[in-house]
Order: C-alpha cells, then sequence, then structure tokens
C-alpha cells in the first residue's frame, strides 16, 4: 500500500497485490486519487489486473482495466511488462547496473521501453520518456516511487484516500538567467498590452488565497453580470 502525493500534498492511496502459483503470477493494481476543489473534489478510481509470470512478463491470458466505472479487456503485450508493475521489475533488475525492458501502459498497449540504474540509494530510471526515482525496499517492493519529481507513491501500510479535497497543485520551471532575456522566456515573446477592458466588468481584484482562487472569484463575479469568461494558464 501507498500513499501517492502530489508537490508534497497526500492526494490518494495505491495498492498492489501479486499472487502467484508457481510460475504464473496474477496482479492487480488499485489507484484511488481525491481531485482538488477546483475539478469537483471527487474521486477518480482506476483499476487493472493482469496475468503475469514469475519475472512480472504479460503471460497473455487477462488483462481487465476499469477506470472511472468503464471497465475494457484490451490485448496485452506478450512479455512485455505491464505498467503496473514497471517499477517493481526495475527495482529488482537493476540494482546491480543499468537495466532496460519493454513494458505497455495496459489501456493502450503498445511496446515502449524502459531503463534504470542505480543512482546512490536509489535507482535513477526512464520510463518512456518519464524521469522516474525508484526506491527500493527490502521486500521487492520500492519504497519510495517519484515521477517527475512531482508526484510520489511512498510505502505506507496506513494509508488512506483524503478525505477532503486537496488545493491544487502548481508548477515552477526554470526562468532565464539573464534579465534582459525575460522579455522572450521560452522563445516566446510577451503578449502585447491589453486593450481597455469593456464597460461593465468587476473590478480587477478578488478574495482568494491563491491566484486561482482569485481568478475563480473574478470569473464567478464576471457571471454575475452576465459576462462569460475563461481562466488561460500560463508562466508568471
Amino acid at each position: 500500500r501507498y500513499r501517492a502525493e502530489l508537490g508534497g500534498t497526500a492526494v490518494g492511496v495505491a495498492e498492489l497485490r501479486i499472487r502467484c502459483a508457481g510460475a504464473a503470477c496474477d496482479a492487480r493494481s488499485e489507484i484511488r486519487l481525491r481531485l482538488p476543489a477546483e475539478a469537483g473534489g471527487g474521486e477518480r478510481a482506476s483499476e487493472v489486473e493482469v496475468a503475469v509470470d514469475g519475472a512480472g512478463r504479460f503471460r497473455g491470458g487477462a488483462l481487465r482495466v476499469r477506470r472511472g466505472g468503464s471497465p475494457s479487456a484490451p490485448e496485452g503485450v506478450a512479455g512485455a511488462v505491464p505498467s503496473a508493475l514497471v517499477e517493481v521489475v526495475l527495482a529488482r533488475e537493476a540494482r546491480a547496473g543499468e537495466a532496460c525492458l519493454t513494458f505497455f501502459e495496459e489501456e493502450r498497449p503498445a511496446p515502449r521501453r524502459a531503463c534504470a540504474r542505480p543512482a546512490g540509494d536509489a535507482l535513477a530510471a526512464d520510463v518512456g520518456g518519464v524521469p522516474v526515482r525508484i526506491v527500493p525496499g527490502a521486500d521487492g517492493f520500492p519504497r519510495e516511487i517519484a515521477v517527475a519529481g512531482a508526484f510520489r507513491f511512498v510505502r505506507d501500510p496506513a494509508a488512506a484516500l483524503p478525505a477532503r479535497a486537496p488545493p491544487l497543485a502548481g508548477a515552477r520551471v526554470r526562468g532565464p538567467v539573464e534579465p534582459r532575456d525575460a522579455r522572450r522566456f521560452c522563445g516566446v515573446a510577451l503578449d502585447p498590452a491589453p486593450r481597455a477592458a469593456p464597460a461593465g466588468l468587476p473590478p480587477p481584484r478578488a478574495a482568494g488565497g491563491s491566484c486561482r482562487e482569485k481568478t475563480a472569484a473574478w470569473l464567478a463575479a464576471a457571471r454575475s453580470r452576465g459576462v462569460e469568461g475563461r481562466a488561460a494558464v500560463g508562466v508568471a
């Protein structure tokens, strides 16, 4: 059982169960996440059931996927590792040195590549182009998995779905080193000066604990005056 975190905040729980009889194993992965209040605060769940061999490779047969209550049974990739087990298999096969494997996403099976190499007490992995840090556990299951430096799964037997909606996580990227380059951040020029606002809009301010909350409050005020708007997310 793992505690799912985004930006250091608990947002859900993940469970991975593997049962074997000889060389035949059945793996079941379930992830339950609490959506932020801005997305309704509801629950998003996904489940995967897949038949693998003792090395974690798909052995044909059962592959069942359920996301948001909608079931499907796609055709797996023979001999490849299901994505639900990628970090588990890499944690075992890359401890002594770099290791690569073929894996597939259960919902849209197609061969993809994943590699990992030792990096201190962890493994630095590239899973289909996504950077992943894997901390192996003594029992063969990872103790921690950090995906792209933001989403993290931490072994926690008491992990549970949060009762309250978590805050909406933000993202930061490195800005230009030279101040004069700030006018063309990421190769894109600054937006032109905005035109004068039409009459009837609320004042350019609103209450809230974050820029997103203030934007939502301002849009609600504009809507109360019969003006529809939308929020565009950019770099500040």
